[in-house]
């Protein structure tokens, strides 16, 4: 890599650092791109697709933000999930992890992580146990939002963190008959401006503030899911329980 290779590659790193806290979408490969070469740059196993390194990458720094490698960490929908072998690495101890899909114990033992089939809506886990829940590309898979976040303000401490993301754009995108995991897993779900401001409002119902305030707006598609040919983004939504 040239000199001028390598400073614009640290300046991308540093330009997704400075948004890492921040509640708003994906906004461009580039911004992608520089996901996936922090990742690298920090020695962390990749998502299975580095799409998702930017989502779980933003979970990740707000984790750390507690600043407590004992403090219970959950990630719900995680069969495919990253965020708590990243966390594994770094030195946090007490690992949950849920999914309604069986997974490979190999997966998740070399780490430490506590995995359980059960529906993220109605676990079998202590009240106010969490200080933080990561759920990443969760809930537009035919999730009731409402059952979501009553089970998240139940399982959080107060001051506990909801990491959320979600497949997300500005407009209308057109996912009508579309099955991808077929009739049990519902219609594809693409979150739009107002499906965000409604998730807000049922979480702030429930108990919730956000961490940061809510920006709405895209720039490119830079997701495209090819089994379906759909063009998308990411959003993040973090969450703290009063």
């Amino acid at each position: 890599m040239t000199k001028a290779g390598g400073e614009a590659t640290a300046q991308a790193r540093l330009a997704f650092l400075k948004n890492v806290f921040r509640n708003r979408a994906l906004q461009s490969r580039a911004e992608s791109t520089a996901a996936n070469e922090l990742v690298e740059w920090l020695g962390l196993p990749s998502h299975h697709d580095p799409q998702k390194n930017w989502d779980t990458l933003k979970c990740l720094h707000f984790a750390l933000s507690h600043k407590k490698p004992d403090m219970p960490v959950l990630d719900v929908g995680s069969s495919r999930s990253v965020i708590n072998r990243w966390l594994s690495m770094m030195g946090f101890r007490n690992l949950y992890a849920c999914d309604l899909l069986a997974k490979d114990p190999s997966y998740f033992e070399p780490y430490g992580i506590q995995f359980s089939i059960q529906d993220l809506t109605r676990t079998d886990y202590p009240s106010e146990f969490f200080n933080t829940v990561t759920s990443i590309s969760v809930i537009e898979h035919n999730i009731d939002l409402a059952a979501y976040l009553d089970e998240m303000a139940r399982l959080l401490k107060r001051g506990g963190l909801l990491l959320t993301s979600t497949d997300y754009w500005s407009e209308p995108v057109d996912c009508g008959g579309i099955f991808p995991y077929g009739p049990a897993g519902g219609e594809m779900k693409v979150f739009e401006p107002d499906g965000i401001r409604e998730y807000v409002r049922l979480a702030q119902e429930r108990g919730f503030s956000l961490a940061a305030p809510l920006e709405l707006a895209t720039d490119e598609k830079v997701i495209h899911w090819q089994r379906v040919d759909r063009r998308y983004t990411f959003m993040f939504v973090a969450l703290r329980r009063k």
